[in-house]
């Protein structure tokens, strides 16, 4: 059995992108779309009815992910800076710990491809997904990092890659503001931009087009 994580599926681009790349290998998978946005989740569940017609078993999970204790700000559509601000404009959302999940369902997966946009999140998650023993079943990590934009330096981001890298995983960029998502392995390998060379200028326009590599 194989496993595909959708977290961050907003209106389904995402499960588009993963057919498109495994085309009739899809159907070998087991997939699950995590999104708490409401006003993505009609879409989502238009794009599901669409596409379990190609024989895809697609899972959508109404909820938020990260790790165990983490509470995320949500106002009903849109996540706050997790952590950060605006607290009182949005009520307190538990969140789904997904690294405790997998790690009881894991080994029976012979495949596990991960696409991750979550907000800031992955500054946690991946952490605890090494901490669980998970990160290095990762075969596939697609993932958008979202640095400054919720609060996080260049240092935070270099120790999140080169942890990535430690368990054997390399990430790939997701890319979410076209609304397609970018599976070509030979180019866009995840490359990390040493501090010394990366102006506050180029990081901000890595938060979407990034070339990231392991010091």
């Amino acid at each position: 059995m194989k496993l595909f994580l959708d977290l961050g599926a907003h209106e389904g681009q995402s499960l588009i992108a993963f057919l498109n790349w495994k085309r009739d290998s899809a159907r070998e998978y087991d997939i699950y779309s995590f999104e708490a946005n409401i006003e993505a989740l009609t879409n989502l569940w238009n794009t599901r009815s669409k596409l379990i017609a190609y024989g895809l078993k697609i899972n959508i999970i109404p909820c938020l992910v990260g790790c165990q204790g983490m509470l995320a700000s949500f106002d009903g559509w849109q996540l706050s800076e997790f952590g950060k601000d605006q607290y009182e404009k949005r009520r307190l959302c538990p969140v789904f710990d997904i690294s405790f999940w997998l790690s009881t369902i894991i080994e029976k997966y012979s495949e596990i491809v991960v696409k991750m946009d979550i907000e800031g999140a992955e500054y946690f998650l991946i952490p605890q997904m090494a901490s669980f023993g998970i990160l290095d079943k990762i075969d596939e990590l697609f993932v958008e990092i979202h640095g400054p934009k919720r609060g996080f330096s260049r240092a935070d981001t270099q120790r999140l890659i080169n942890l990535v890298y430690r368990y054997g995983v390399t990430p790939c960029v997701w890319e979410a503001q076209s609304g397609r998502s970018k599976y070509d392995l030979n180019s866009l390998r995840a490359v990390i931009i040493p501090d010394q060379i990366a102006s506050d200028k180029s990081i901000a326009f890595y938060d979407h087009y990034y070339e990231l590599k392991a010091l």
